[in-house]
């Protein structure tokens, strides 16, 4: 297997063999934070590598978006988080791809290449996108009275933020994002308790 120059690999006298890991732009386990700050509330997608000298942070290169998300590699992955209960960004091989597809860069067999893995760029636009939909109106009457206070007043809130008139117009609507309240920056991905593989993980959120 190919390993990935982002790979922590352990201190051995004889031939190192990693462990199953993730991305360190996406970790969130056993303690760790990855380097990005990553605004799910905003309608423009902006992950951003921030550093101690630069807390405001720089756009993400291409190439860190296109390192795979795992080692090993998974082309199928469900992203789950704790405050949306229900929700989950799923992406999966797809042989044909519709124009409102939120499932992104992960081809099929067939495709001609084979067996790609799932990037930090799938990760990331898959979890944007699926929290950028607007709700539906029975998403909206399942809300206990408590719960739809509090995402009107995230919806208020995420509001005030558009550059623009066009772009409030292109937003309207109480989206997914606005169920996490006040808890919209990303904070990594972890697998579930007791889970090796990488096909079901975790998504952790914080506030600004």
């Amino acid at each position: 297997i190919h390993v990935p120059t982002w790979v922590a690999m352990p201190y051995q006298h004889a031939a190192p063999q990693a462990h199953p890991q993730l991305n360190p732009l996406l970790n969130a386990e056993l303690g760790h934070q990855p380097p990005i700050f990553f605004d799910l509330s905003l309608y423009t997608f902006e992950p951003r590598r921030v550093s101690s000298s630069n807390s405001s942070g720089v756009p993400l290169r291409g190439d860190e978006l296109s390192q795979t998300a795992t080692y090993p590699g998974v082309t199928r992955m469900v992203i789950t988080c704790d405050e949306i209960p229900g929700w989950e960004a799923k992406l999966e091989p797809y042989r044909e791809r519709p124009s409102n597809s939120g499932y992104l860069s992960v081809p099929t067999d067939n495709s001609p290449a084979v067996n790609a893995p799932i990037t930090v760029n799938d990760v990331l636009h898959a979890i944007h996108r699926s929290l950028q939909r607007q709700i539906t109106h029975s998403d909206w009457v399942k809300l206990s009275n408590d719960k739809a206070t509090a995402v009107a007043r995230a919806y208020t809130r995420r509001c005030r933020t558009f550059p623009s008139t066009q772009a409030f117009e292109e937003s309207q609507g109480v989206k997914k994002v606005d169920y996490l309240e006040n808890k919209y920056v990303f904070k990594g991905l972890a697998r579930h308790r007791g889970e090796q593989g990488f096909e079901h993980l975790r998504m952790i959120v914080s506030r600004k």
